[in-house]
């Protein structure tokens, strides 16, 4: 900065040296001005040109780690706002997510009891059919899936080994038995199948 500085003075002084031969010149009409060799006003030109680019090189170099700070601190924000609108948003999607964990053992249950055998369907098991469809069509308006692989091959990030046999309808590493279905929210998996699997 002292070094602008000393060079912005310089320049000041010479505009004056300037302006003060320029009014000698208008006071005194008949006084000719000396007469500059062409070379020497090429050669001052230049040297003020570098001057001006050296000023301005120093500027740069002066600001470039700022800019450069300033350009990531812009990134780092830019990412941090992504990153906490994607939490809010994935807070709002599966809020309910606790309650309806707690909804599927209840759906298990319902289910289990229905399919026990019984010699007529009287009204009140129709009744109770209703009652668990409509139970699991509220679940699936909120996002929920079941997962039931049976005859589907192994897949480790949805389904949970509890057992496996040999099997001569099922190939090996295909499920042959779903023994508790699995579930997804909204595409999130919230609870993995447990299975028997085909050796």
């Amino acid at each position: 900065m002292t070094k602008k500085r000393n060079e912005a003075e310089k320049l000041k002084k010479k505009v004056e040296i300037e302006d003060s031969q320029e009014e000698r010149k208008d006071s005194d009409p008949d006084q000719e001005s000396p007469q500059k060799d062409p070379e020497e006003e090429v050669v001052e030109a230049e040297i003020v040109d570098e001057e001006e680019d050296q000023v301005v090189q120093e500027e740069k170099t002066e600001e470039s780690p700022d800019r450069a700070r300033l350009i990531r601190l812009q990134a780092d924000f830019e990412n941090f706002k992504r990153r906490t609108e994607k939490d809010r948003q994935d807070t709002i999607k599966y809020a309910n997510e606790k309650l309806i964990l707690k909804l599927v053992d209840v759906v298990d249950n319902f289910h289990r009891a229905l399919e026990t055998e019984r010699e007529e369907k009287d009204s009140f098991y129709e009744g109770m059919e209703l009652i668990f469809a409509q139970l699991t069509d509220v679940l699936k308006e909120e996002g929920l899936e079941a997962i039931d692989p049976t005859g589907e091959a192994f897949d480790p990030n949805f389904h949970d080994a509890v057992l496996s046999e040999e099997s001569e309808e099922v190939p090996s590493g295909h499920v042959i038995e779903t023994m508790r279905k699995g579930y997804t929210l909204k595409g999130r998996l919230i609870r993995p199948a447990m299975v028997k699997v085909a050796q």
